[in-house]
């Protein structure tokens, strides 16, 4: 019995913790244009990047100021050294092309994968 509650108690945690992820607009898994570099940011603020989606070559994390389309992108690659960049995002009407530029100008174009 004991056992049983333990689980149940559990099982309550872990649909609380999901369930208090955030829901952004970007959320899910892109590819970059000309790279194909595959992104995937989570609604548990988690970034992961690899050359497809089967593996991951550098976890991260970001962070969404709310109401503004600015995000902070912390990665930290296999040498060891974070690495952060802020950016601004938008996407396009559909919500299928997702575009994001840093303090220079440069632009990333990324496509909806999934």
């Amino acid at each position: 019995m004991k056992r049983i509650a333990l689980a149940l108690c559990l099982a309550l945690i872990l649909l609380l913790a999901v369930g208090c992820g955030n829901n952004y607009p970007f959320s899910g898994t892109w590819k970059e244009e000309g790279t194909g570099t595959i992104y995937q940011f989570t609604n548990n603020d988690q970034l992961l990047v690899g050359e497809n989606t089967e593996s991951v070559a550098v976890g991260g994390s970001f962070e969404h100021e709310k109401d503004t389309d600015k995000l902070t992108i912390t990665v930290a690659p296999p040498s060891g050294t974070k690495v952060s960049r802020v950016v601004t995002f938008s996407l396009n009407e559909d919500g299928s092309v997702l575009t994001l530029t840093d303090a220079q100008g440069a632009k990333s174009v990324l496509k909806k994968v999934q």
